[in-house]
């Protein structure tokens, strides 16, 4: 099993006409039920995106997303456009493709943040019952044995 760094690598392929290619394995590990979840798919081109922002700009600070077709896991290509690059960000558009077909479409910021900015928040993580006091109300779904949502 691989853990998210290697399910979400990528490996550059080239760049022609300054779109940057890169190689994908999608991960079936990720998916629920038989669909790849959508902020996996994200985290692939936001690793693309990271590597084509390169050191100025290694953090993905905002993204903005359309999935049009559900890709399969396995083999895929996430390409990557830059269009522009300035001094506190870039925004770069990224897509996702699978046998040609385009699967997901992203308009992506890379930005710097430094240890003293505000992450994400201090709020303390929700209590959520234990995965084996859950059961499976669908294939895809689960639902929890304490009443709690």
């Amino acid at each position: 099993m691989k853990d998210f760094d290697a399910a979400t690598a990528v490996e550059p392929r080239g760049v022609a006409n300054g779109h940057h290619e890169f190689a994908v394995d999608l991960d079936a590990q990720w998916a629920v039920g038989d669909k790849l979840h959508g902020g996996y798919l994200l985290a692939v081109l936001g690793r693309a995106a990271a590597a084509v922002a390169d050191g100025a700009h290694p953090h993905l600070t905002a993204v903005g997303a359309s999935f049009i077709a559900a890709p399969e896991p396995g083999p895929a290509v996430a390409v990557v456009e830059p269009l522009r690059t300035g001094r506190g960000s870039s925004q770069l558009r990224g897509r996702l493709v699978q046998d040609g077909r385009p699967c997901a479409e992203a308009l992506i910021t890379q930005g710097r943040l430094e240890d003293g900015d505000a992450w994400w928040t201090r709020a303390e993580p929700v209590e959520l019952p234990a995965e084996q006091d859950c059961l499976l109300s669908r294939p895809s779904r689960r639902a929890c044995r304490s009443g709690s949502r």
